[in-house]
């Protein structure tokens, strides 16, 4: 979502795996980290199989450390 969109009431998410989570994080920080506003929130929805855990976990590192506030919604069901 980009900055100033409201959040719709609801997702329509499908479990598939492969989340491209490293490449959306370097992505959102790149926007977001010029911003003037005194919280940045990434609020990252998955189905928790990202395709490179390893990476994923060192970018979320940096992210928090450049003192953005992460947090996850993970989809547990498999339909």
């Amino acid at each position: 979502m980009r900055q100033g969109q409201k959040v719709p009431g609801c997702f329509n998410i499908n479990a598939s795996g492969g989340t491209p989570l490293t490449a959306a994080l370097w992505w959102v920080m790149q926007k977001m980290l010029f911003f003037r506003e005194e919280r940045k929130i990434i609020l990252i929805i998955t189905d928790g199989v990202p395709d490179n855990t390893h990476a994923a976990r060192q970018a979320l590192n940096i992210t928090q450390g450049l003192g953005f506030e992460v947090y996850g919604l993970v989809s547990v069901m498999n339909i």
